[in-house]
């Protein structure tokens, strides 16, 4: 299985996990990228490497927006952080506080 098919896979179950637990719509950005640079300098070599990864988490509950995020690509933390996410804005719902937030634009064809 490639990054993106695990990246793909791990969203999309993001996505119908947060659906499930309350979030009336929700946005996943995921990153996995690994950088190398070789330096050679005379008769020497010298390699290092880099991996970054991390996801995003928006949803929406009721008009109110949250986000989180998360070094981490792990699908158990990544539900936490939706979890998270869902609960500070059903914080912010029963607070009710004012919100003109009205949804994610449609970028899907």
């Amino acid at each position: 299985m490639s990054h993106i098919d695990e990246i793909t896979g791990i969203t999309e179950k993001l996505v119908e996990f947060g659906l499930s637990k309350g979030a009336e719509a929700i946005e996943i950005f995921a990153v996995n990228e690994k950088k190398i640079s070789v330096q050679h300098k005379g008769e020497s070599l010298a390699t290092n490497s880099n991996i970054s990864a991390g996801i995003g988490i928006r949803v929406i509950v009721g008009k109110n927006l949250s986000f989180t995020s998360s070094s981490s690509l792990s699908l158990k933390e990544a539900e936490n952080e939706v979890l998270e996410a869902i609960k500070i804005a059903n914080i912010l719902e029963t607070k009710k506080e004012k919100s003109e937030f009205i949804g994610f634009p449609n970028t899907c064809n």
